[in-house]
């Protein structure tokens, strides 16, 4: 028997259990070559700092000193370890990093800790899959711009874990880097049950159709979707909160992970699906599934009123709501308080001079109730963060002054908004409403209450961060015209809205986005 097999067979033995530190890709056999041109058919079980432990066909176990190993086998053992190899770049939690440096190495992966200050470009080509531990701190120096242009260039998938997502993802202009908002909720309903990392390598079971992935309670962060693009896979929606994901999916590279704790602290079921998710990336695999639709919510969960996305985010038709007309001399119910005046501008010269036969008084009604508030005031977090719609409602009172105004007289009330994030001026037509007016004597007034509108906002700020997107309602223009289609009188609420006023109806024009 030849030198090295001797040395072989004379070193094996059977293993009852072993820990995996760098398992082939796949459980095929190859053959091995020794220096002096023997060879072995075997597959590849372990991989040590200097020895490897093949498995051959009879099932015997052998270990083999890599000094017995030709260049080419050395060479595959190098691919191997690339192809299980995961850089973490780790946060200041020292001990969270580490528990998932030891979860990892568990799971036959090898390894890397870097630092934020340890960012080079040239490791991408070492590693299979990049970890951002939370509360990843960037480096004060351009070295993240750098390395982010790097990541962009390169396959290389990357898993962000809660506030990292905000940094490096956000940065990346990923859509997942984008309006997350903050959520302490841990159980989850898988949203696409089908997709790979819910078949396995490892094991997963719900109960009713949901599961916990901590054990503890975590501050963390989720995604609100009304509508999923083509190109992010939400996989766990909470299971309070419909359209809320704490976990997503995007371009089949990126991957949310909304919750900063660590192994230790997740349910058995949270690591295996934090497993999976690993394998999947790892490995490359094809994105095959559909993406989920829109879930409705689970029984007894109230579906928010509207969820902030890329995009726009279609509104009931009803928007703005039915006007209602009250009867002259009639004051509208409820408390004055919830109304404030608006000051109003004549639109042109005719108008300020039918002010002394028509007149106009307005005021606006807000009602904030469907506004959500989070907040955190401790050291650690510091955030404040708002989302939800807030509703106008225009009231007008029309006054007939030195003349009557006649019986099938139209108003018009024409919203207009501007995005919650930009100053100045801009004006984007949002709705137009058709009132039908009643006739009002002379020296009578009469009080409307134009449509409920909403407009949607989301304003998050923490001590180094702030994100303001959404709209709001700028102001209104409103216009009295008479049965025969003549403009009476017309005021807006705001100066810069004169040049928009038109002398003609504008056509009604139901609101198409609350966002």
């Amino acid at each position: 028997m030849n030198r090295i097999l001797h040395f072989c067979l004379s070193m094996s033995f059977l293993l009852g259990s072993y820990v995996l530190a760098a398992r082939a890709d796949d459980d095929s056999f190859r053959t091995w070559y020794s220096r002096d041109g023997q060879t072995l058919e075997a597959k590849l079980m372990e991989d040590g700092s200097s020895f490897v432990l093949l498995e051959n066909k009879a099932g015997k176990t052998l270990r083999i000193g890599k000094q017995f190993l030709s260049d080419p086998d050395i060479q595959y053992l190098k691919e191997q370890s690339k192809a299980k190899s995961i850089t973490l770049i780790r946060g200041p939690d020292t001990l969270i990093t580490a528990s998932f440096e030891d979860f990892l190495k568990e799971q036959g992966y090898s390894i890397t800790v870097l630092s934020s200050a340890e960012l080079k470009t040239d490791f991408l080509d070492q590693t299979k899959l990049l970890i951002l531990v939370s509360s990843f701190q960037p480096p004060a120096d351009e070295s993240l711009a750098a390395f982010l242009l790097a990541l962009k260039k390169t396959r290389v998938p990357v898993i962000a874990l809660a506030d990292s997502a905000r940094i490096v993802l956000r940065q990346l202009e990923l859509s997942i880097g984008q309006n997350n908002m903050a959520s302490s909720e841990t159980r989850i309903i898988p949203s696409i049950p089908g997709h790979p990392v819910f078949q396995g390598p490892q094991q997963i079971s719900t109960s009713n159709g949901e599961m916990a992935l901590y054990n503890k309670v975590q501050n963390g962060f989720s995604i609100l979707l009304a509508a999923v693009p083509a190109y992010m896979r939400p996989i766990a929606q909470t299971f309070d909160r419909a359209n809320s994901y704490p976990v997503v999916l995007e371009d089949n590279r990126f991957l949310f992970w909304g919750f900063p704790g660590s192994p230790d602290v997740m349910s058995a079921e949270g690591r295996a699906l934090f497993l999976n998710l690993v394998d999947y990336l790892v490995r490359g695999q094809k994105q095959d599934v559909a993406a989920v639709p829109a879930q409705p919510p689970p029984p007894g969960i109230k579906a928010p009123v509207v969820a902030p996305q890329p995009g726009p985010v279609a509104s009931p038709s009803s928007y703005p709501s039915a006007p209602v007309v009250y009867e002259t001399g009639q004051t509208p119910p409820g408390p004055v308080k919830d109304f404030k005046s608006c000051r109003l501008f004549f639109t042109s010269k005719e108008s300020r001079a039918s002010s002394a036969f028509f007149g106009f008084e307005a005021s606006m009604g807000l009602r904030s109730d469907q506004i959500r508030v989070s907040k955190d005031a401790s050291t650690w977090y510091n955030y404040h963060q708002e989302d939800g719609v807030v509703y106008y409602t225009p009231r007008i009172k029309i006054t007939a002054r030195n003349k009557p105004i006649p019986p099938q007289s139209l108003l018009t009330v024409e919203y207009y908004s501007r995005p919650s994030s930009a100053g100045g001026s801009a004006r984007n037509l949002e709705a137009v409403q058709h009132i039908p007016i009643p006739g009002i004597e002379r020296g009578k007034d009469l009080m409307v209450d134009a449509g409920e509108l909403g407009t949607y906002r989301f304003t998050y700020k923490s001590t180094d961060y702030k994100q303001v997107s959404g709209k709001e309602l700028y102001g209104f223009i409103v216009s009295l015209f008479g049965s025969d289609g003549a403009l009476l009188f017309q005021q807006a609420s705001q100066q810069s809205l004169v040049d928009l006023a038109t002398a003609q109806p504008k056509p009604a024009m139901n609101q198409a986005s609350q966002r």
